[in-house]
């Protein structure tokens, strides 16, 4: 016979055990990507890295403006607009390009505030991991009824302690990960999630104490 597949009736319950948490292995790690690929798109000066320049071909758009196309996010996100720009950028009609605006550490708080708003949680989850949110939306964020935007603010090295102590809560053990590795995790909640019933969160302090 050949081995079970998950649904098939066959070794439900190893699947069911096993399953959880090779997902959260893999939420985890893809949160952690996300972080590590910021840092290195973004200079310390909060401007995108760029390669060698090259002639622009000929009808290419002037520089600094966001083409047409599956790429607007991107481009917007990674533009070295200037805030005005970028500001304007913030109120596109399009969710992608409010998304790469809400992404790029070069946009201006009143935006960055307008965006934290947004009907669109997928513009939401830009601001929560863009390294330049001040910490007032992010705690405002920590509140949000998605995960994926809760999860961000809880990975983000700027999240204040307000922010870090409710999420150490949170019901999400994704989430909680988040605040075991947070370099702004006060001790006295790593000393609670030290003691998580997630073997992952205690998993995370763990590695802290090892470094």
């Amino acid at each position: 016979m050949g081995a079970a597949e998950p649904g098939d009736g066959k070794g439900t319950n190893q699947y069911r055990r096993k399953g959880p948490a090779r997902l959260r292995q893999s939420a985890t790690a893809a949160t952690e990507q996300y972080f590590l690929l910021r840092q290195i798109s973004y200079s310390r000066h909060g401007t995108a890295d760029r390669l060698p320049a090259v002639p622009a071909p000929p009808g290419a758009p002037p520089a600094g403006l966001v083409p047409a196309g599956p790429g607007r996010r991107a481009a917007t996100r990674d533009s070295p607009s200037s805030p005005a720009e970028l500001g304007r950028l913030a109120t596109d009609r399009a969710e992608e390009v409010r998304c790469g605006a809400a992404g790029n550490p070069n946009t201006p708080t009143a935006s960055l505030r307008t965006l934290a708003a947004d009907t669109s949680w997928r513009v939401r989850r830009e601001v929560a991991g863009n390294p330049s949110t001040p910490t007032a939306i992010l705690k405002v964020l920590a509140n949000d009824e998605r995960v994926e935007i809760r999860n961000l603010v809880a990975y983000n090295s700027r999240s204040p302690l307000a922010a870090l102590s409710r999420l150490a809560r949170d019901k999400n053990a994704d989430v909680r990960c988040g605040v075991a590795g947070n370099p702004n995790t006060p001790p006295d909640v790593l000393v609670m999630l030290a003691a998580d019933k997630d073997m992952y969160v205690r998993k995370k302090v763990a590695q802290r104490r090892h470094r």
